[in-house]
């Protein structure tokens, strides 16, 4: 058996610094920061809100006897009116009002 010498074609000084470059690039390599240690970023300020009315703001609905007034108005049937009272949660004036209507309307079919 025929054994090669091993010949070191680098000085140890080269190797020790090859092998410490390796190293430093295992532990830095694609190594994501913080904000805080970039250089040259500055976080952004933050967003003004924008005004009422604008960006989706939805108007406010009409309150149910605003909606009960504007529905007489428009179409003037008092079925309708009575439907938008009976929207009106079950113990509240607007419900009271439209059994009213019910029950005036079983005295009054037209």
């Amino acid at each position: 058996m025929t054994t090669k010498a091993t010949t070191n074609k680098f000085s140890p000084e080269v190797r020790e610094r090859a092998v410490r470059m390796v190293l430093e690039q295992q532990t830095n390599a694609y190594a994501v920061l913080p904000c805080s240690q970039w250089r040259g970023y500055r976080e952004p300020p933050e967003a003004l809100r924008p005004a009422l009315g604008t960006w989706g703001d939805h108007p406010r609905m009409p309150s149910v006897p605003d909606q009960a007034v504007l529905e007489r108005t428009i179409s003037g049937s008092e079925r309708s009116v009575i439907a938008i009272l009976q929207t009106a949660p079950p113990n509240s004036l607007e419900a009271a009002l439209a059994r009213l209507g019910r029950a005036v309307q079983a005295q009054n079919p037209q």
